[in-house]
Protein backbone atom coordinates (compact mmCIF):
# COMPACT_ATOMS: atom_id res chain seq x y z
CA UNK A 1 0.00 0.00 0.00
CA UNK A 2 2.78 2.36 0.13
CA UNK A 3 2.31 4.06 -3.55
CA UNK A 4 -1.42 3.98 -2.90
CA UNK A 5 -3.51 7.03 -1.40
CA UNK A 6 -5.94 4.34 0.06
CA UNK A 7 -7.67 0.70 0.89
CA UNK A 8 -9.77 0.90 -2.61
CA UNK A 9 -6.91 2.19 -5.02
CA UNK A 10 -4.58 -0.43 -3.37
CA UNK A 11 -7.38 -3.40 -4.13
CA UNK A 12 -7.54 -2.04 -7.70
CA UNK A 13 -3.78 -2.07 -8.00
CA UNK A 14 -4.00 -5.75 -6.86
CA UNK A 15 -6.21 -6.30 -9.53
CA UNK A 16 -5.22 -4.77 -12.18
CA UNK A 17 -1.77 -6.99 -11.27
CA UNK A 18 -3.71 -10.17 -11.44
CA UNK A 19 -5.38 -9.36 -14.50
CA UNK A 20 -2.35 -8.72 -16.34
CA UNK A 21 -0.75 -11.78 -15.02
CA UNK A 22 -3.72 -14.08 -16.12
CA UNK A 23 -4.01 -12.25 -19.27
CA UNK A 24 -0.17 -13.40 -20.14
CA UNK A 25 -0.88 -16.52 -18.96
CA UNK A 26 -4.12 -16.73 -21.34
CA UNK A 27 -1.10 -15.47 -24.20
CA UNK A 28 1.23 -17.99 -23.65
CA UNK A 29 -1.52 -20.72 -23.45
CA UNK A 30 -2.79 -19.65 -27.10
CA UNK A 31 0.78 -19.69 -28.38
CA UNK A 32 1.19 -23.29 -27.28
CA UNK A 33 -2.01 -24.55 -28.29
CA UNK A 34 -1.29 -22.69 -32.22
CA UNK A 35 1.68 -24.82 -31.68
CA UNK A 36 0.26 -27.83 -31.20
CA UNK A 37 -1.90 -27.66 -33.79
CA UNK A 38 0.50 -26.46 -36.56
CA UNK A 39 2.45 -29.54 -35.28
CA UNK A 40 -0.56 -32.58 -35.16
CA UNK A 41 -1.11 -31.06 -39.03
CA UNK A 42 2.64 -32.03 -39.75
CA UNK A 43 2.46 -35.13 -38.48
CA UNK A 44 -1.00 -35.71 -40.27
CA UNK A 45 0.44 -34.34 -43.54
CA UNK A 46 3.19 -36.76 -43.35
CA UNK A 47 1.41 -39.95 -42.57
CA UNK A 48 -0.45 -39.32 -45.29
CA UNK A 49 2.35 -38.46 -47.57
CA UNK A 50 3.30 -41.97 -47.07
CA UNK A 51 0.79 -43.58 -47.89
CA UNK A 52 0.74 -42.23 -51.46
CA UNK A 53 1.16 -44.50 -53.88
CA UNK A 54 3.16 -43.97 -57.42
CA UNK A 55 1.36 -42.16 -60.05
CA UNK A 56 1.08 -44.45 -62.77
CA UNK A 57 2.22 -41.56 -65.05
CA UNK A 58 5.26 -40.52 -64.54
CA UNK A 59 6.30 -36.74 -66.14
CA UNK A 60 9.91 -38.44 -67.75
CA UNK A 61 7.24 -40.48 -69.71
CA UNK A 62 5.38 -38.40 -71.19
CA UNK A 63 7.25 -38.06 -74.54
CA UNK A 64 6.84 -41.55 -75.23
CA UNK A 65 3.28 -41.63 -74.86
CA UNK A 66 1.48 -40.89 -78.19
CA UNK A 67 -1.98 -39.74 -78.76
CA UNK A 68 -4.04 -41.01 -81.58
CA UNK A 69 -4.99 -38.36 -84.04
CA UNK A 70 -8.30 -36.62 -83.70
CA UNK A 71 -10.72 -36.35 -86.71
CA UNK A 72 -11.92 -33.01 -87.62
CA UNK A 73 -15.37 -33.80 -88.51
CA UNK A 74 -15.36 -36.88 -85.87
CA UNK A 75 -15.72 -40.40 -86.06
CA UNK A 76 -18.92 -42.52 -86.34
Amino acid sequence: MPKSSGLATAGARAVDLIAARVRLQAFSLSIIDGFLLIAWSCVCALILVALLRKSPLNYGELSTIRQAPVDEKGSK
